[in-house]
């Protein structure tokens, strides 16, 4: 390849790369941009194809998430760098390794375990969660995101990464004029069994035969950097406020109740105050519960008065008899937070329309721990948040996963996002634009539609397996390596003698 040949190359990488994450991810060009990065880095040495590859994943990464990542400037591109490292690596471990296992179809999976494995390793429990996982690029492929339901997220990264390989060992089979036919249809027979089956999983899905109607709203927007201010000058400013936004909930949990709502959800970050007020707006939330004969899910930031302890990032629920019957603190984004973390074990109750939970926002970013709701058969989910305009598509298509995952509908209310009800098998029933938006209420009937699936079962078996596969393969090159340094030695260890 010559020196205009890659250039050339590495810049439509980098424009396919732009388009393969981040705020403007299509989900064909994520399957497209993986196999370019193959062709390049095989057809220059591994140290030069490496440095390449990641200036031209480094720099449309970096423009695509712009915004979308919880950090300020200068500690962006320095988080944006390790990740394009990160991403970069499963392109480096295929450079490495198959050119060493021979041109066999099988070597064909060595990419996409490497790039499963790479990415288990880093989301799975990583601090940001699963945020920026491959599988939620396939967000608009319906049947693609069924496979969720039995392999989670893990599952779909690895079937599009090894499209990426597969058209790179066909096109290189091409090159050299040997057949690759077999293998192209042995791949093209799994990834269509696969499509066939999200497809039928979806057709044949149940219409609900019962559902629970659910108001949802902003009352008032939080703007944490601005009211955390206001705590440390002016407390008394801040109490002023804090009680006019408890209020202005208690206000519209009324209405809320006018429309005959069984549910009424608040935001994350509803219920910021201290400790004293933050009581006195759950009493009166009880009370409202009671009177209204309904379950009201508060969101509260709890912060202590004298400064001693963590402020507490949870969620109580309200049952229709004023009893707080389920109370969840936030286990997921704390570090960032500086809140106190969460158990990670979800709380459930039961309720005339099925088995409840709820988490907060950062929390569904966590597919194995989010397990539990399947695994407990939990039928409705709620999830308040408190997002940024720049990440507020994203991250309510990362919440629609965790439905597929565990069978469950998910209920979200954003303050400053997206708000929307998604079913057992992802579709979004209901669905609120709250960008900037205060006083508006989502008012949706979510299907109660109890749904079993794999993924509680089997768990992030995928991930697993691909970093035993990707370890192994390290092993055997090593290995190969020595044993024929071995060998080299012995005929001149047998000469000298």
């Amino acid at each position: 390849m010559t020196r205009k040949e890659l250039l050339r190359w590495l810049a439509i990488f980098a424009l396919l790369t732009l388009f393969s994450t981040g705020r403007w991810a299509l989900a064909p060009v994520a399957w497209i941009a993986p196999a370019l990065g193959l062709y390049i880095i095989h057809r220059t040495s591994a140290p030069r194809g490496f440095f390449l590859l990641y200036a031209a994943i480094f720099v449309p990464t970096s423009i695509a998430w712009y915004g979308a990542v919880p950090f300020p400037m200068p500690i962006y591109p320095i988080f944006m760098l390790f990740n394009a490292f990160v991403a970069t690596l499963p392109f480096l471990f295929d450079r490495l390794i198959t050119p060493r296992l021979g041109q066999h179809f099988a070597t064909t999976l060595l990419f996409p375990v490497a790039a499963t494995a790479v990415e288990y390793v880093m989301m799975a429990d990583g601090p940001l969660g699963s945020f920026g996982a491959q599988a939620y690029t396939q967000y608009d492929l319906a049947p693609v995101t069924q496979l969720a339901s039995v392999t989670g997220l893990w599952g779909i990264t690895f079937l599009v990464s090894w499209f990426a390989s597969v058209v790179h060992w066909a096109v290189g089979r091409h090159e050299s004029g040997q057949p690759y036919r077999r293998g192209a249809t042995v791949y093209g027979a799994v990834a269509a069994t696969i499509l066939l089956l999200g497809a039928a999983r979806l057709l044949a899905a149940p219409q609900p035969q019962e559902s629970v109607t659910v108001a949802s709203f902003t009352a008032a927007h939080t703007e944490m950097g601005e009211m955390m201010g206001l705590r440390a000058t002016d407390e008394a400013a801040f109490r002023e406020r804090t009680r006019a936004q408890h209020a202005a909930y208690l206000e519209q949990t009324v209405q809320a109740a006018e429309t005959e709502a069984q549910i009424v959800l608040w935001p994350e970050l509803a219920g910021l105050g201290m400790a004293d007020d933050v009581e006195q707006l759950v009493a009166s939330g009880q009370a409202l519960a009671d009177e209204h004969d309904l379950y009201l899910a508060m969101p509260l930031y709890v912060i202590d008065p004298a400064g001693e302890a963590l402020s507490v990032n949870k969620i109580v629920v309200a049952d229709p008899e004023g009893a707080i019957v389920l109370e969840h603190v936030k286990y997921g984004g704390n570090i960032l937070e500086g809140s106190q973390p969460g158990s990670r074990e979800l709380q459930t109750v039961e309720t005339p329309f099925g088995t409840l939970s709820a988490v907060i926002c950062w929390d569904t970013d966590y597919p194995g721990v989010m397990r539990q709701a399947g695994q407990q058969n939990v039928d409705i989910l709620l999830s308040p948040a408190y997002v940024w305009p720049e990440v507020a598509a994203i991250h309510a298509e990362m919440a629609t996963f965790r439905s597929i995952e565990n069978g469950v509908t998910v209920v979200r209310q954003s303050d400053n996002g997206f708000s929307q009800v998604s079913d057992p098998y992802g579709r979004v029933v209901a669905q609120e634009n709250h960008v900037g938006q205060e006083g508006a209420m989502m008012t949706a009937l979510a299907p109660v539609m109890p749904t079993r699936t794999l993924y509680p079962i089997v768990g992030d078996i995928v991930g697993q397996l691909s970093v035993v596969g990707l370890v192994l393969a390290i092993v055997a090159v090593v290995a190969q390596r020595f044993l024929r340094a071995r060998r080299e030695r012995q005929p001149m260890t047998a000469e000298v003698a």
